[in-house]
C-alpha cells in the first residue's frame, strides 16, 4: 500500500471527510482493519484566509509546496489536497512538491466519463475573499 500525504487545515472541516472517506474506500476495498497509510499536514486556516483575503496566492501557493515537501520527505509517494478550492493550485503544487496531485477535478471527470455521462450537475460552495462561514 502507497502512503499518502494530505494537505489539511484549510478548512478542518473537510480535512475529516477526505481522511474519512479515503479510509472507508481502503476499508471498503480491503475488509477487516485495513485503512489507508496517511501523513497529515494540517494548515492553521486563519494563516491561508490572510493570504486569500489579499489574493495572495503565490503566498498560498509556496505554503502548499512546502508542506508538500515535508510530506515527500517524510515518505508520502502522492499528495492530495484537502479541499476543493485549492486544487486551483495543484498543478503548481504538484511541479514544486515533486509528486503526483491527485486532483479532485480529474477524478471527478473520470467517474463521469466512465459511467458514460454527457450532462451533470455539480455542486460545491461559492469562494469568495476575506469571507468565510463555519458551522
Amino acid at each position: 500500500m502507497k502512503t499518502l500525504g494530505l494537505i489539511g487545515g484549510t478548512s478542518w472541516v473537510s480535512t475529516i471527510d477526505y481522511y474519512r472517506f479515503i479510509n472507508q474506500g481502503v476499508n471498503d476495498k480491503l475488509g477487516g482493519v485495513n485503512a489507508a497509510q496517511l501523513l497529515l499536514h494540517s494548515f492553521n486556516y486563519a494563516e491561508i484566509a490572510k493570504n486569500h483575503a489579499t489574493n495572495n496566492w503565490a503566498k498560498t501557493t509556496q505554503m502548499v509546496i512546502e508542506a508538500g515537501i515535508g510530506l515527500r520527505n517524510s515518505g508520502a509517494q502522492a499528495i492530495v489536497l484537502c479541499a476543493n478550492t485549492l486544487h486551483l493550485i495543484a498543478d503548481e503544487a504538484e511541479n514544486g512538491i515533486g509528486l503526483p496531485v491527485i486532483n479532485i477535478a480529474t477524478a471527478t471527470a473520470n467517474v463521469i466519463n466512465s459511467h458514460g455521462l454527457t450532462k451533470v450537475g455539480l455542486l460545491g460552495t461559492k469562494y469568495y475573499y476575506g469571507t468565510y462561514f463555519f458551522y
